[in-house]
């Protein structure tokens, strides 16, 4: 069984304007709807690839006024609805692109979620015994402290040792993680996220994405894929002597690239179900976000498409890299 944990899904709005102008009205060209979540696109993504319907659960919470539209979807692609009912509406994320390809994003802040509710989630955590795969996805539901990503992972761990942890957050509760003995198998930050982290600027440029890899922070997370769009990525495997890739793939003409990200996490969730292990996670990842920028609909793959890329010599290539020495080491 494989598990996604999303505390603060969305209901995505993308409208499509001719241009887009501060201070005087706009008039949309098209305007679709997504069901999104981070972790509700990898649980359809890593439902799609698995041969095995309900072989993927999603869990989190739903505003009860507008839930139906996301249980819906999860029935619709054969993903067990484990959500939590909560009050109030599951929040709207507004996206605006306008004819040049710039985007402008509003989130809405979502639910507060009471102390009695995060425990009812790692109660039924808790309930899980088979698990190998768990994806924790997204921002924290307003109210819920910067550790409570900790308290799942240590919840986790309990019953399920062998699970392989997958976070793919950012800002303070990416940080709480890393600074404390709950650590995930698996991060996939992108360079900004990087330089949050660190207080820095990160540029999406291979030295700067390696040497930040390399700081304190990052030692003791076993398996770490830095996303950087049509450049493909870096990752890191290992903890005592960790190695280097650089991930290169191959071009596609892009449909939309929204989700890809989810959809990399669905894929890293589909190799872990199979077996796979550290650098295949990963190559299956990205080989499952190179699928959804083929697709319209966001955080969606067609199968047959990611097989193509798995089993493709060139879609997806890892080339060992060399560490880069830090100023003042010896």
């Amino acid at each position: 069984m494989l598990l996604t944990i999303t505390t603060n899904p969305s209901i995505d709005l993308v409208y499509k304007t001719g241009s887009f102008d501060l201070g005087t009205t706009n008039r949309e060209l098209e305007l679709y709807q997504t069901i999104g979540g981070k972790g509700i696109n990898a649980a359809r993504v890593a439902s799609i690839l698995s041969e095995d319907k309900q072989a993927v659960a999603a869990t989190g919470f739903l505003g009860r006024e507008n839930a139906n539209q996301i249980a819906h979807d999860l029935v619709q692609y054969n993903v067990k609805d484990e959500m939590i009912r909560v009050s109030g509406a599951t929040r709207f994320c507004y996206t605006i692109i306008d004819n040049s390809g710039v985007k402008t994003e509003l989130n809405e802040l979502g639910q507060s979620i009471s102390e009695t509710k995060a425990e009812e989630l790692l109660g039924q955590v808790s309930r899980h015994h088979n698990l190998k795969g768990v994806s924790i996805n997204g921002s924290l539901a307003k109210d819920l402290s910067d550790d409570f990503y900790i308290r799942l992972i240590e919840q986790i761990r309990i019953n399920n040792p062998d699970a392989k942890i997958i976070l793919d957050t950012s800002g303070a509760a990416l940080d709480s993680v890393l600074n404390s003995n709950a650590l995930p198998d698996y991060i996939k930050p992108n360079n900004d996220e990087l330089g949050e982290l660190l207080g820095i600027v990160v540029p999406e440029e291979d030295d700067a994405v390696l040497h930040a890899l390399q700081q304190p922070i990052f030692q003791n997370i076993p398996n770490i894929l830095v996303s950087m769009g049509s450049q493909g990525g870096i990752a890191k495997l290992g903890v005592d002597v960790p190695q280097y890739f650089k991930l290169k793939i191959s071009q596609q003409k892009a449909v939309n690239t929204e989700g890809s990200g989810d959809a990399t996490v669905g894929g890293m969730l589909y190799a872990v179900a199979k077996g796979k292990q550290g650098l295949d996670v990963i190559r299956y990842g990205m080989a499952a976000g190179m699928a959804n920028v083929l697709q319209s609909k966001t955080g969606f793959v067609e199968k047959n498409a990611f097989l193509r890329f798995v089993t493709s010599g060139e879609a997806v290539i890892a080339q060992p890299i060399q560490a880069i020495p830090i100023l003042g080491e010896n």
